[in-house]
């Protein structure tokens, strides 16, 4: 499981982004600040499902998205893109349905943008299944703001997946200045604690090239998705578009037949 902020997904980038999803072989990438308008679900050609949000007034600000392999879409439940800053998708898996969050946060500086961003987030958390396994990517930085996401990591008993393990400072890093000399942890991936012991790794993989100053972040988690059964619908065919002949047509047939010799 992956979250990236790409910072855009102009021509040209999402080529980029699934040729390192399969470099390195990541089954869910979730992408923020996408700048694309409107939202679509579609497949492209090298195999992956594309499910998106932007801003429906057309600007191209913000916007998030899901990127999912072939073999993972089979496996998709449900799809809900919230707003362009909120997106979820339910997968079936074993031993419970997993359930994933692709947030992108405001910037701390616009108070009532950050209010309302929480207060959304909380919502659709709340209509979450409590037994569903739910990750959490999210982009924000842990500044005034920490507070805050901390308490929203404890009212919903949450753990910060790329905080567990002990790492190299360069492998927690998820922002660094593109001249290199300052760096920051401002990108993260949320797991219930319920479902703590099925992460196995938590990383940032700095050598990802997208020509950003955000580094990939990725979680590996133990879990087994399960491809929907897709009931079989027998073929029905609509009789009412069948010509009827006429009554005219039934009787000159009998008359001709009763006239024929034997």
């Amino acid at each position: 499981i992956v979250t990236w902020n790409v910072r855009s997904m102009y021509i040209g980038k999402l080529k980029i982004v699934t040729n390192e999803l399969m470099e390195i072989i990541i089954k869910v990438l979730g992408v923020s600040k996408t700048r694309w308008n409107e939202q679509g679900l579609y497949t492209i050609n090298e195999g992956f499902t594309v499910g998106y949000i932007g801003r429906p007034d057309g600007k191209r600000d913000n916007g998030i998205g899901l990127i999912t392999k072939k073999e993972t879409a089979k496996a998709m439940l449900g799809y809900n893109p919230v707003n362009d800053r909120i997106l979820t998708v339910c997968f079936q898996a074993h031993p419970c349905n997993l359930t994933m969050m692709q947030v992108y946060a405001p910037k701390t500086s616009v108070k009532n943008d950050m209010m309302a961003f929480y207060e959304a987030i909380q919502n659709v958390f709340d209509d979450i299944p409590k037994s569903d396994s739910i990750r959490i990517h999210g982009l924000g930085v842990m500044n005034k703001c920490g507070e805050r996401v901390e308490e929203f990591c404890e009212t919903n008993c949450l753990i910060i997946a790329n905080t567990v393990f002990t790492q190299h400072p360069q492998k927690l890093y998820t922002w660094i200045l593109l001249d290199g000399k300052m760096w920051n942890q401002t990108d993260y991936i949320m797991v219930n604690k319920r479902w703590r012991t099925t992460i196995k790794m938590a990383k940032t993989l700095p050598g990802a090239d997208c020509s950003i100053d955000h580094q990939l972040l990725i979680v590996k988690v133990k879990v087994k998705l399960r491809n929907i059964r897709r009931e079989h619908v027998p073929v029905c065919f609509n009789l009412e578009n069948i010509p009827k002949q006429k009554d005219d047509d039934v009787s000159v047939i009998n008359m001709k037949d009763e006239e024929e010799p034997p």
